[in-house]
């Protein structure tokens, strides 16, 4: 995964080449994820899957026109082209009076949503917590089938 120091600095990027290919307001995100998970199918597990997905978008908005685009190819060209598009979309799309972007405004940040241990599950961990997951479900039915 991408450093959140990385992503706010492809986000800046992003906005200076926004307003340098004429946008009036832009703005930018970027996520970077992973994730780990496991399918059950007939009282078993059937699959062990693990992703990861790292997106950036941009909005730009040209004379109350708004344009957005996306991309998750963060190289100087895949973010580049994620740029020129949104501003094409603005240009192309037909303006409103209420496109505009918030004044800029100090960011909250929300403590207690990240939990480590869970971060550092792998495939093989989350497979195991799932068998176990099972194993309880089997026993509850062994003991009380009428469940």
């Amino acid at each position: 995964m991408r450093s959140e120091e990385s992503l706010a600095e492809e986000c800046r990027g992003a906005v200076d080449a926004a307003r340098k290919q004429g946008a009036d307001e832009a703005e930018a995100y970027a996520s970077s994820s992973a994730q780990v998970k496991i399918w059950f199918e007939k009282n078993d597990i059937n699959i062990s899957e693990s992703t990861s997905e790292t997106t950036l978008g941009v909005r730009v908005f040209m004379k109350k026109a708004v344009g957005f685009a996306s991309t998750n190819d963060l190289s100087p060209e895949g973010v580049s082209e994620a740029v020129t598009n949104a501003v094409v979309f603005a240009r192309r799309s037909p303006p409103d009076a209420w496109n505009v972007l918030p004044p800029p405004a100090p960011i909250a940040r929300v403590e207690g949503l990240h939990d480590p241990a869970t971060e550092a599950l792998g495939v093989a961990d989350v497979t195991e917590l799932g068998a176990a997951f099972l194993e309880r479900i089997r026993d509850a039915f062994r003991e009380d089938p009428g469940l």
